[in-house]
């Protein structure tokens, strides 16, 4: 009973005057005007149940698709497996390319990579120096005792700013790994002292390093400074333009004030070194300027020989720290170019350590020597890829044997028929009706999911022609049962994939992309039902949805009307109710008046 304090002070409720009890009679009316709402929600209900269903139904459908399209890939049908007689030597993997058969494998020698190692620092914080530093990938070659550097073209040098607050061995270190220079950095501490350590992140001999330096201290030679990070195996110094042939060609002579330079060797101070008269030849100038060398400097230091082109090359022997070797003109003497020429080639210092000299993979296949940077070889034997654990004993092989990997298909296969019993039982339980309980599935009567179920059971019917006598699923083993589902039996598979007269790839792809493939017609029927713009799922969820949209405005509606009655309920009803009152008020004064008049008797 709703109550009221009046204008006037008087205090009223709905109903105490009539005695009717006027909520509950307009809750009992409200729930009769609800009912049109009850009605939206009970349509509402249905209609997103239906759209679970759907989602439901294009999951396992979408599930189904992807088992068949995995029958339409041709590695499904080229899968191979691998095995190798020592699995302690190699391991191999293949890809759809590999053909069957086998391989004997060797593996000669393992590759490295270069490691680079630098001389003793007291902490990992001292500063080196500043400057900037060039990485070089490429491969050193030494001919006559000449060793040259050839770039790898498939690779790009790197070069790094050593700024003076940040030139530690660990800030360098730092640096270097947090580019791409194909290089690894390492601070290594043996208890004592600190070393930095280089090493190329790719091996064989194609990858060795070069770092060469230019140092703001004014020298990139010397010991000091970021100098001492400098390393080059290459060597010696060659002219430009004298050219030592036989005849004789070279005129020295010290009365023609052409036959001394000096030389320096690691930054030492430079001597001058006299060579004998002669005419000098290709087959006489090797001796005479090595003798004059070594009275110069001592024996054992240099190495002196012609290259190529018969030009003179002088090389330091010295594999410690420099190796760098310095040439130039004495005063009033015309030697340095009379023996060598205008132009002299010079090579940076070596100040680092090479602490692992750089490795090529070598490996012999079927005693075919095969030569590679890295001990991961993918492109050996096509389509497998060897990983190369260790050397093995000289002149003995494992074999790497490929075969055909028909558990690939059948496992498709089965996949393929246990996705398709899924839908189809989903399928039938969206579609069954029970005419005992009046219950029915929440597609029942929906005309779009039974042309889904009666397409899927068409597709998985269907016929294809031209396969070499395989035209459908049954002749590999999957038939339908009385139920409806599919059943599996893999030894009919098997006995096929074994035929090879029969092209289980064929009968599930088709021929040169005719189309005329189970897999690919299944594929194909699927994408009508699945695809997102034109799919039939797409037209009826939308629709659904649509009706779900329209349903809640009539509910919002219909709700905003629902307010109104009530509020005229009421007002109704508290009028009859001050009615009835003030008739009931009128009754009993009459009452009073009556009883009061003479000769009225009041009967009680």
């Amino acid at each position: 009973m709703v109550s009221s304090v009046t204008g006037t002070g008087t205090i009223s409720s709905a109903g105490i005057g009539s005695g009717l009890d006027v909520n509950s009679i307009v809750t009992k009316l409200m729930s009769i005007e609800q009912l049109p709402i009850d009605a939206i929600d009970n349509k509402t209900t249905v209609i997103q149940a239906q759209l679970t269903a759907y989602g439901t139904l294009k999951g396992s459908l979408a599930a189904f698709q992807t088992a068949a399209q995995t029958l339409t890939n041709p590695n499904t049908f080229t899968a191979s497996t691998t095995s190798v007689g020592d699995a302690t030597i190699l391991t191999a993997t293949t890809n759809a390319s590999a053909a069957t058969g086998s391989h004997n494998i060797e593996v000669v020698q393992l590759g490295k990579s270069e490691k680079l190692q630098s001389t003793t620092f007291a902490t990992n914080t001292d500063s080196i120096g500043s400057g900037s530093l060039t990485i070089e990938f490429g491969t050193y070659t030494t001919t006559s005792g000449v060793t040259t550097f050839a770039a790898n073209s498939s690779k790009k040098s790197v070069s790094f700013t050593i700024p003076s607050g940040s030139s530690s061995i660990g800030a360098i270190a730092s640096a270097i790994n947090a580019s791409t220079a194909g290089v690894n950095a390492s601070v290594i501490n043996d208890g004592t002292n600190y070393y930095l350590q280089f090493s190329a992140q790719d091996g064989g001999t194609a990858n060795s390093l070069r770092i060469s330096v230019s140092d703001n201290d004014g020298s990139n030679i010397d010991a000091s400074g970021l100098s001492r990070l400098a390393f080059d195996k290459s060597s010696g110094y060659t002219s430009g333009s004298v050219v030592y042939t036989t005849p004789a060609n070279v005129p020295i002579a010290a009365a023609s004030l052409n036959h001394q330079f000096n030389i320096a060797l690691d930054g030492a101070a430079p001597v001058t070194v006299t060579l004998p008269d002669a005419t000098y030849s290709d087959t006489t100038i090797v001796a005479a300027l090595q003798t004059a060398i070594d009275t110069a400097v001592g024996a054992g230091n240099t190495l002196v020989a012609l290259d190529a082109s018969n030009h003179l090359v002088v090389s330091s022997k010295n594999t410690g720290s420099l190796s760098q070797i310095t040439l130039s003109a004495v005063t009033g003497n015309t030697g340095l170019a009379s023996i060598f020429g205008n132009t002299v080639e010079s090579v940076s210092p070596r100040q680092l350590t090479e602490a692992v000299a750089p490795l090529d993979t070598i490996i012999k296949v079927d005693g075919i020597t095969v030569t590679k940077s890295s001990n991961v070889v993918t492109d050996a034997i096509q389509g497998v890829t060897l990983t190369l654990l260790k050397q093995s004993a000289p002149g003995v092989t494992t074999a790497v044997t490929i075969a055909r990997d028909t558990s690939q298909v059948s496992t498709k296969v089965d996949a393929l028929v246990t996705a398709y019993n899924s839908t189809a039982g989903i399928l039938a339980n969206l579609l069954a009706y029970d005419a005992s309980t009046g219950k029915a599935g929440a597609l029942q009567g929906e005309g779009t999911v039974r042309s889904i179920q009666a397409g899927l059971r068409s597709a998985m019917q269907a016929l294809v022609s031209g396969q070499n006598g395989l035209k459908s699923l049954s002749d590999i083993g999957v038939t339908f049962q009385r139920d409806g589902s599919l059943k599996y039996e893999s030894s009919k598979l098997q006995t096929i994939l074994g035929d090879q007269t029969k092209s289980i790839s064929a009968f599930f792809i088709g021929t040169d992309g005719d189309g005329n493939g189970i897999a690919t017609k299944l594929n194909n029927r699927l994408n009508t039902y699945l695809d997102a713009s034109n799919g039939i799922f797409t037209a009826r969820t939308s629709g659904l949805n649509r009706t779900v949209s329209n349903y809640a405005k009539q509910k919002a509606a219909l709700q905003v009307q629902m307010a109104t009655i009530e509020a005229r309920y009421r007002k109704q009803f508290t009028n009859l109710d001050t009615l009835v009152a003030s008739l009931n008020t009128t009754q009993n004064y009459l009452t009073q008046q009556l009883s009061s008049l003479p000769g009225v008797v009041s009967k009680k």
